[in-house]
């Protein structure tokens, strides 16, 4: 069809980073085709698997039909774990970025959800409490921006410490930044926020700050937390 000679590559164009690790969209494709399950109770079906990790697909049927259902038990791994879209809101100055986050926050689809991180605590002292009830509005609204450094990966239970790290899958932070150029800092929530930055994006060309963890992982009082945090109030001015 008249196609001009290519540089022979153009199948992994979209499935791997320059750095030759898998992109999401490859995980993606893969946990689409993974096997999944029906569950039935109640009159009501579940379809089970990893494609539907954060949002369980449900029916009512028939009770006629109650006894025809099959049961299929397959594999599913349930340390595979799936992050959150970023929060962004119009021409963010700061963007904060974790590891992934936990268990209790993925079943929320909402950040920092373990009642024993101090996050949210430390930012309503730090700006008005009264702006904004809806945490995602409020931290927005404050020119800050939420996001990890990990788009997907296999992780038991919550702790940074349980990652299989050969799973792991990045966000494309730089992509992100070129999206938000008002972005000026990235601030760490935590060491090992900032170390698998520096492994799987690095050169992002903005300002850095690793502050301490929000985690109760982090065990210094919340006044110590606080004090470091407040640098965030210069940093969005």
């Amino acid at each position: 069809f008249g196609e001009l000679t290519h540089d022979g590559n153009f199948c992994c164009d979209g499935l791997v980073f320059f750095f030759f690790f898998f992109k999401a969209g490859t995980y993606e494709t893969k946990a689409a085709y993974a096997p999944f399950r029906f569950e039935y109770k109640s009159g009501r079906i579940k379809v089970l698997g990893n494609i539907t990790t954060r949002s369980k697909i449900s029916t009512e049927i028939p009770k006629s039909l109650s006894n025809k259902v099959m049961q299929r038990e397959e594999p599913i791994n349930p340390n595979h774990k799936i992050g959150l879209e970023p929060w962004v809101g119009v021409n963010p100055k700061v963007l904060i970025l974790g590891t992934l986050p936990g268990d209790k926050s993925l079943e929320n689809q909402a950040y920092y959800c373990s009642p024993t991180n101090s996050f949210w605590r430390i930012m309503r002292e730090l700006f008005d409490d009264n702006l904004e009830p809806d945490n995602k509005l409020f931290i927005t609204s404050c020119g800050i921006a939420l996001w990890d450094c990990i788009k997907s990966g296999e992780r038991k239970g919550s702790s940074d410490s349980n990652f299989n790290k050969e799973t792991l899958i990045p966000n494309d932070i730089r992509d992100f930044l070129l999206q938000y150029p008002s972005i000026k800092t990235i601030v760490f929530n935590g060491q090992k926020a900032e170390r698998f930055f520096e492994k799987y994006c690095r050169n992002a060309n903005c300002e850095t700050i690793t502050l301490v963890s929000t985690s109760s992982a982090a065990s210094k009082p919340f006044d110590s937390k606080l004090n470091q945090w407040s640098i965030i109030k210069s940093l969005i001015e």
